[in-house]
């Protein structure tokens, strides 16, 4: 104690301990190990509860089961049956029973057994008895348990006493796919409102893709039969004279007394073909409608088709068109404002169970007298997708062109339709002309230049054939001189001749792009201009570049604006021997195919 002016101050005296506390590490490690520990016991407790709740489901489940088989055992043989189906009876097709808070629902089969102990309905000679006993089964599903597995119970009734001959007949139902392979689990709907009472019987293939239905009543076009299955096309009978389709080719199907109808359906995993409307640069044509015709038919005189839908692209020129059933499919442009210049894969078109398939149409605006030109080989049937020279003929007429090419260029530069000129060439003095400036004089000895803007041909799939241009020849003294760039980037502009160097001209009209400019999308051309006469200048009205690329149809040639009259066609190809064909062309749209016989 210490006295400090008078005053006493008691002090204290601490002693630290030398025992260390835990550090942030350990504290995070333990916390960790806790929390693994607890939720180890929480999912170890909920996997319990888990197997507790569907054991006693399944429990619930057995227990209904039980129930049934016991009411089953207390019919008379004549009573085992569906109400309202065939063999008829007192067992509901379906129903739905809530159990200690569960729903469950139980489905019932039977079906007539034609046993072969004793012949069958079609040995020789017939059984005319066939209905030897029945096949039951039963299934139960729940609702609302938990990850709940369908169960099953089946069982076979048979008579007290030997059966008698009956005056029904049996129905034999095949279900196969586009392979002729039997299709298992189909499901079946067989429905009779001619019969007092009506006949509903609900029930799936076998293993063979089989449903026999044994001993069921005698009907005349009677029993409307539907096939379906999840993922797949569907099938079934029509009523016969109904007036959209009067003669269906599979009408419902007839009954007769101790005798067998046999009946087959073809179903297969639908599958969905993904349209594209464009131009050719790949760029959307929207809102185009087509027409789509499927091969198969439903009725004949008139001729009923299984698939006959309209489809109409959206604002990208795109139209899913899903859960198809297999077939060969003829879609065909319908739109009053666009031709079709071309397609590919070729329509019409095969489309394979369980398969997508794109198919893109390229279209031009509609005009008068439209021809499209596709060249196949004679030894495939399938279009030469490499080029073949297409020669259109008549009186005063006569173009040749390329199968897959196309092209673009420019006819207009008023308004400054350009990116950029040197000051000395007039593109606003005439419309769809260029010349140099001067009113009857012009700069002499100088490559007055002017630059494109640039064509965006939509992929950078492309391959340019030639460039050409009009006038030609130019006026004596003058020179009109192109210098072409490209890129996949818009920026980097490299203007070269046909050797790739900044040193040469496509100085010729036809002339060939070089190889290099190939694989770009964008593409700008230069012009020069020169006079060695002041009188004189050089002009252009008109400039074009042939091109193939991933967006034209590669074994089709187009015209359009033709006038009518009777066109000579003459297709050449090395490898090939020529062909040559005759066809008149008249104001609608027309497509010709010229097969080509491999030498």
């Amino acid at each position: 104690m210490k006295k400090i002016l008078g005053k006493q101050i008691r002090t204290k005296h601490y002693v630290l301990s030398t025992q260390k506390g835990f550090t942030l590490i350990e504290v995070l490690m333990g916390i960790s190990i806790l929390m693994m520990i607890t939720f180890g016991i929480y999912f170890t407790f909920g996997n319990v509860l888990e197997i507790i709740n569907r054991t006693r489901d399944w429990t619930l489940a057995r227990s209904l089961l039980d129930r049934e088989i016991e009411f089953l055992r207390s019919l008379q043989y004549g009573d085992v049956g569906i109400v309202g189906g065939a063999p008829a009876g007192l067992l509901l097709q379906e129903r739905t029973e809530l159990y200690e808070a569960k729903e469950f629902t139980i489905n019932a089969f039977v079906r007539n057994i034609d046993d072969a102990f004793d012949g069958t309905v079609e040995g020789d000679p017939a059984d005319s008895a066939p209905a030897d006993y029945k096949l039951v089964e039963l299934q139960i599903n729940c609702e609302n348990c938990l990850n709940f597995k369908q169960m099953e119970f089946t069982t076979w009734v048979a008579p007290e006493n030997l059966e008698t001959t009956s005056s029904n007949g049996s129905l034999f139902i095949n279900v196969f796919d586009a392979n002729g392979e039997p299709v298992a689990d189909a499901d079946v709907r067989v429905e009779n409102n001619l019969l007092d009472p009506t006949v509903t019987i609900i029930d799936s293939t076998d293993n063979a893709g089989q449903l026999k239905l044994i001993d069921i009543p005698p009907s005349v076009n009677g029993y409307e039969i539907t096939v379906t299955k999840t993922g797949y096309s569907s099938a079934q009978t029509y009523l016969p004279d109904a007036p959209e389709n009067p003669n269906p080719i599979q009408p419902h199907s007839t009954v007769s007394m101790q005798d067998v109808t046999l009946i087959s359906f073809a179903i297969d995993k639908v599958s969905t073909i993904e349209l594209t409307s464009q131009d050719h640069f790949c760029q959307a044509v929207s809102s185009v409608s087509f027409t789509n015709q499927g091969d198969r038919l439903i009725g004949s005189d008139p001729d009923v088709f299984l698939y006959d839908q309209p489809a109409t692209t959206n604002s990208s020129g795109n139209k899913t068109i899903s859960d198809l059933p297999w077939d060969v499919y003829d879609l065909a442009e319908n739109s009053t404002a666009y031709d079709a210049a071309g397609w590919w894969p070729m329509v019409p078109l095969e489309l394979n169970p369980d398969t997508t398939t794109e198919l893109t149409y390229v279209l031009v605006p509609a005009a008068s007298s439209s021809l499209v030109v596709t060249v196949l080989d004679g030894s495939t049937g399938l279009p030469i997708t490499s080029p073949a020279s297409v020669q259109l003929t008549k009186a005063g007429f006569s173009e040749t062109k390329q199968t897959g090419e196309w092209s673009f260029g420019q006819t207009d530069w008023q308004g400054f339709q350009y990116i950029t000129q040197d000051g000395l060439i007039d593109s606003e003095g005439i419309m769809g002309q260029l010349t140099l400036f001067g009113a009857g004089v012009y700069p002499t000895g100088t490559n007055s230049w002017l630059v494109s803007n640039a064509f965006d041909l939509g992929t950078p799939v492309t391959q340019f054939n030639s460039i050409s241009w009009a006038p030609n020849p130019q006026p004596s003294q003058t020179s009109l001189w192109f210098q072409l760039a490209s890129n996949n980037d818009q920026v980097t502009w490299m203007f070269v001749g046909p050797d790739g160097t900044a040193n040469t001209y496509y100085t010729t009209p036809g002339q060939a792009v070089g190889l290099f400019h190939d694989g770009n999308q964008y593409l700008r051309y230069r012009i020069l201009m020169n006079t060695l006469n002041a009188s004189r200048t050089p002009m252009l009205t008109d400039m074009t570049v042939k091109f193939s690329s991933g967006c034209t149809p590669p074994a089709q040639a187009f015209w359009n604006g033709l006038s009518a009259g009777t066109y000579t066609i003459t297709v050449t190809k090395s490898g090939f021997a020529n062909a040559t064909s005759s066809i008149s062309v008249t104001s609608d749209w027309q497509e010709e195919q010229i097969t080509l016989i491999p030498q």
